[in-house]
């Protein structure tokens, strides 16, 4: 039993029509009144017991609404309800299945064309469609049609990469009555004999969109008429309804786009909803998951979308916006409007160098990440807004920011009057990874910096300084002694004295006389002694040298994170002892203890188990590096192979490509590295990846301005596909999301668990990476290189033991310092050929030009 539903002038008609004819069945013709009505439409059904229905979404969705509304029984001899006509969303059909969950109808989405007899693919849709998420698939080919995607040259595309949907088959039609041209337009010869086909067949050029999907259905992607260009940027309007759709008071959407008096083109989103929405939470809702470009600057309220008599969307029956309407997301700079607005510009000017923020730029957009997300986190939370890092990545702009943080009393003084802290402190993750891996001279294992000072330092005031901030960051005073158990115990302990030792530097030697200075202070850090910081004021001869500061920290308590704050604190605690006053840092945040017992106790109450399958097979079966040599390395042999790019390639990819691929630095530079290790390899390469680990797990801790290391290590597979860097960057978006809690469970599980716990035991049993990347952010001076530190200086000495062996064959370490973009590549050349390195070196550097190149076409 086949309903009749459509207007023999839609060509939905024809399948409607002639499907039951051809089959055997009966047609129920449906009158034109009951067609318009949902209430009535339902009792046809289940009066004539109709068995296949066929529908456009829209006119699905009101009769389901209607349905629900009306507490309707379900309809026991539908078998198949077919949709077409138009693009079918999950939003479409997630009512059937709410209202309807145990029925036996199966729901089929079909694409097809007039000019192909209608259907030419079927996808029967379940709820595991839904619960993925994006767009419902188009399916496969229906028997006697094949289907191409060709690229504008008329080449077939690779596997998730969009091409023009082409129709050959039965069911073509001859072409347009009385239009030749138009027919050879659109009626091509079809050259793809391979899809069985034969010689002068021909292929319909449909003008949609589409792309093959790894199970080799069809995901329909919209019109390529319906691709539009804003502000630079080309834009698939169908993926904006998308992400809008997923929002719960959102039934109905349509997006196109308007030209303003002034003629700037911008997003347009019709909306049909269940409660009213501001502007402001419809961008919160789609800047989760689309760029600022892509979304709309106008949005109009209805109370239902206009139909056209075939049940399609009546474009032109759609009311024009007023143009008084709040302007968004255009390129002009908006400036702050309120307080919270003019505090958040100013601490994202400050932290990303930026002398102009508007309240609409997005924070990654202007080459945020993650770690600098910390250092705003930080200055706002002196500042007296409860910001949190949840915040930074949900709300990406300060109009949204300003609408969501909350208020608190400003950190000022008196902030080192909070309770001291002392005692024993558990291990955490990395502190274990490293006494595991680091037998040889564990005293040796450092964080430097070297930087030139501004020219009047005063090295007594420096050295009170460094005083102060060991007082006040606690996990500087940390001492470590073996635990009797073949491990080792950390505890609290007093300040050391000799924190800064001043050494002159002679004009001849100048170079050796840097590097002994330096391997001093390396050398003389001392676990069991509590000797953690040593500072060397090295003053040169010649009056137009500056001073500076060589400062090495041990690894177990710095992190990069930890080392922007101590930069930020000594020069704080130094202008304020230059000026004669005491040294005062503010309110201590959450203490190292306290964060490492809430993790322990976190992990061994079970919170993280179920991470653990997805940690075991991330460790398992990992393509092992190829090697010129040895498979082994110490820190004695190691080498670096360097490159940097130019202010202008690392603009791009800073700025303009995480706008372009809607992502983020940290993902283009996997992406690239992926690709070239690939190649390399022979395979999917996996890395350790290095996170600041600085993860919001507990409510009642505060780790923005805590020093310690907190570095997270956990593998990642970097699989990239070949195609437009477009499609390899999605792919490694979507590998680095599925990630569990940024990585933190990994060694948490590894470490943390009880000793002969099962997780625990495969973890550690897995083989490491051979590889590791870490990001380290922008080392710009925030101030301008106006304050106590001037600039950052060329490394000295050596922060590790030579003997120790090195847990990964290649580092490769990547940071943004005046503007450039520096990659190092370290290894030993025991392992991997000088030459080997510097290929793969040369090859990211290419792979990151052409991500760059590709951002801004």
């Amino acid at each position: 039993m086949w309903t009749v539903f459509h207007s023999y002038a839609f060509d939905f008609s024809v399948w409607e029509l002639w499907g039951a004819l051809t089959t055997g069945a009966r047609a129920v013709i449906v009158p034109h009144d009951t067609a318009r009505n949902p209430e009535a439409m339902w009792h046809l059904l289940k009066q004539e017991k109709v068995t296949l229905l066929s529908q456009t979404p829209s006119m699905f969705r009101e009769l389901v609404g209607q349905a629900a509304e009306t507490s309707q029984s379900d309809l026991p001899d539908l078998r198949w309800i077919v949709f077409g006509g138009e693009a079918l969303e999950p939003k479409h059909i997630q009512p059937w299945f709410d209202r309807y969950p145990d029925a036996p109808t199966q729901l089929i989405n079909m694409y097809g064309i007039t000019e192909t007899t209608v259907h030419v693919t079927h996808q029967v849709i379940t709820t595991d469609h839904l619960a993925q998420g994006g767009r419902l698939p188009a399916g496969r080919p229906l028997p006697g049609y094949q289907v191409r995607l060709l690229d504008p040259h008329g080449n077939p595309v690779p596997t998730g990469v969009p091409g023009e949907i082409y129709v050959a088959g039965n069911g073509l039609a001859r072409g347009y009555l009385h239009r030749p041209q138009l027919t050879a337009e659109r009626f091509t010869a079809n050259p793809h004999h391979d899809i069985g086909t034969s010689v002068g067949t021909r292929m319909y050029r449909s003008g949609d969109l589409a792309r093959w999907l790894p199970d080799g259905t069809l995901e329909h992607l919209g019109r390529a008429d319906d691709q539009v260009k804003v502000r630079g940027y080309r834009i698939e309007l169908g993926e904006i309804e998308t992400a809008l759709t997923t929002h719960p008071h959102i039934h109905e959407t349509l997006v196109t786009t308007h030209h303003d008096h002034d003629g700037h083109r911008r997003l347009l989103a019709y909306l049909v909803t269940d409660t009213p929405l501001t502007p402001a939470q419809l961008r919160t809702h789609l800047a989760a998951t689309l760029p600022d470009h892509m979304i709309p600057a106008l949005y109009i309220p209805l109370d239902r979308l206009p139909l056209t008599p075939s049940g399609k969307v009546d474009r032109r029956a759609l009311p024009q916006p007023d143009t008084q309407t709040e302007p968004t997301n255009t390129t002009e700079h908006t400036p702050p409007r309120t307080p919270t607005e003019h505090l958040l510009a100013t601490t994202w000017a400050t932290v990303l160098g930026t002398e102009e923020i508007g309240i609409h730029d997005n924070f990654f957009d202007l080459g945020g990440d993650s770690i600098l997300s910390i250092q705003v986190i930080s200055h706002a939370r002196r500042a007296g807004l409860q910001l949190t890092s949840k915040l930074m990545f949900t709300h990406q702009t300060i109009a949204e920011l300003a609408s969501v943080v909350r208020h608190a009393e400003p950190e000022t003084t008196g902030g080192d009057v909070a309770e001291a802290v002392a005692g024993r402190v558990e291990l955490t993750p990395v502190q274990r990874w490293f006494f595991d891996g680091h037998t040889t001279d564990p005293d040796r294992y450092a964080m430097s910096v070297h930087v030139a000072l501004a020219p009047d330092t005063d090295p007594a005031v420096l050295a009170r300084a460094l005083e102060a901030i060991v007082d006040h960051h606690d996990a500087l005073r940390m001492r470590y002694a073996p635990d009797g158990e073949g491990g080792w115990a950390q505890e609290y302990g007093e300040r050391p004295d000799g924190l800064l030792t001043v050494r002159d530097i002679p004009a001849d030697g100048t170079e050796a006389a840097l590097h002994d200075a330096a391997d001093a202070a390396q050398r003389a850090l001392d676990l069991r002694g509590g000797a953690l910081v040593k500072g060397v004021f090295l003053r040169t001869a010649g009056a137009d040298t500056p001073p500076r500061l060589f400062l090495a920290v041990h690894h177990l308590v710095m992190d990069g994170v930890s080392w922007r704050i101590l930069l930020e604190d000594l020069a704080t605690a130094y202008a304020q002892l230059a000026e004669g006053r005491p040294a005062d840092l503010g309110a201590r945040t959450s203490s190292y203890q306290h964060w490492a017992r809430r993790l322990t106790d976190h992990v061994r109450s079970g919170a993280l188990d179920h991470e653990t399958g997805y940690w075991r097979k991330a460790s398992a079966g990992a393509v092992d590096l190829p090697c010129d040599g040895p498979a082994s390395s110490t820190y004695g042999e190691v080498a670096a192979e360097s490159v940097v790019l130019d202010r202008e390639t690392t603009e791009a990819l800073l700025h303009r490509a995480p706008a372009a691929f809607r992502t983020q630095i940290n993902d283009v530079l996997l992406g690239a590295l992926g690709r070239v290790l690939n190649t390399w390899a022979g395979g999917p390469v996996t890395v350790a990846l290095e996170g600041h680990g600085r993860e919001e797990l507990f409510d009642d801790v505060d780790l923005s301005r805590t020093v310690g290391w907190f570095t997270t290590i956990y593998p990642v597979t970097l699989v990239v596909p070949d195609g437009p860097w477009g499609t390899a960057l999605k792919a490694v978006r979507k590998t680095l999301r599925k990630v569990p809690g940024r990585g933190i469970g990994y060694g948490a599980l590894r470490y943390l668990r009880e000793p002969d716990h099962p997780d625990r035991v495969a973890l550690a049993a897995a083989p490491p990476p051979r590889i590791s990347f870490n990001y380290l952010g922008q080392w710009d001076s925030a101030d301008g290189g106006r304050g106590l530190v001037r600039d950052r200086l060329d490394a000295l000495g050596a922060d590790q033991a030579p003997g120790e062996n090195r847990p990964h064959l290649i580092d490769v370490v990547a940071a943004v310092s005046d503007g450039q973009l520096r990659i190092e590549w370290m290894h030993a050349p025991s392992a991997h050929a000088p030459s080997t390195v510097r290929r793969l070196a040369d090859d990211f550097a290419t792979a990151l030009r052409q991500i760059a190149a590709a951002a801004g076409n």
